[in-house]
Order: C-alpha cells, then structure tokens, then sequence
C-alpha cells in the first residue's frame, strides 16, 4: 500500500520570501557584463569565426599599407561592435595578414600586424581606411 507523504508549503519554496532574489541578481551580473563586453563568447564578433569573403574580394598577404583616416580603431576582431585594442594615428604602417571578413552592409574588415612598443601586434581595422 502506498504512502501519502504531507509537507508543508514552505519547504518547496513557496512560501519564502527572497527565493527569486538570487537568481535575479546573477542575470542582472550577466546583462551588465554583457553589455560592458565582458562576455566575449556570448557576442559574434568575438567568436573568432571569420566569415567568407564574397568572391572578387582579395585582401593580399604580406602587401604593406597605411592608416588614411585622423585615428583608426584596431579591433580585436572584425566589426564595430568588437573592443579596439589600439588606436593608429594617420600614416600608421599595417602588414595586410590576407584574412577579410565583409559585414552584411558591405564594410569589410581586414586583419593586420602592426610593430608597437610591446612587439608586433595583430587586429582588424576597417579597410576602406587603408591605403
């Protein structure tokens, strides 16, 4: 014969105050690190998956060019969304490394060396701001 077991509300969590708290608190964590950039894996443009290029877009390999713009953001990865890593002033000098990546509305990211102070350095910068 089977048992009927009774229990009080209380010991399931219903009828205690603060239970949701805690859960609460770690997803408000979460968002803010978030969107501070924090939690790289969580966003595409730190993934480190470089998409294709569309066809008849060639970035070549070991070709020298320089920065174009007043100050160009060297990012971690490709994208506008990714954390800059370094600022180059105009007529900075960049090693093109041969990897691209076109957004959906057509800007496409180059990966490239630069030499700093602290030894040779790699990230993405717009291409339209090399020359």
């Amino acid at each position: 014969m089977a048992r009927i077991i009774e229990y009080n509300e209380g010991d399931y969590g219903e009828g205690r105050s603060g239970g949701g708290s805690a859960a609460l608190l770690v997803v408000v964590i979460l968002v803010i690190l978030y969107l501070s950039g924090y939690l790289p894996w969580f966003t595409t443009a730190s993934t480190g998956y470089v998409a294709p290029v569309s066809p008849g877009i060639t970035i070549p390999t070991g070709n020298i060019g320089y920065v174009s713009a007043e100050r160009l953001n060297m990012r971690d990865a490709p994208g506008s969304y990714a954390p800059v890593t370094y600022i180059l002033p105009r007529n900075t000098r960049v090693t093109l490394l041969g990897e691209s990546y076109q957004e959906p509305n057509g800007e496409i990211w180059a990966k490239v060396q630069i030499d700093t102070y602290e030894g040779l350095q790699i990230g993405w910068v717009n291409r339209k701001f090399i020359s």
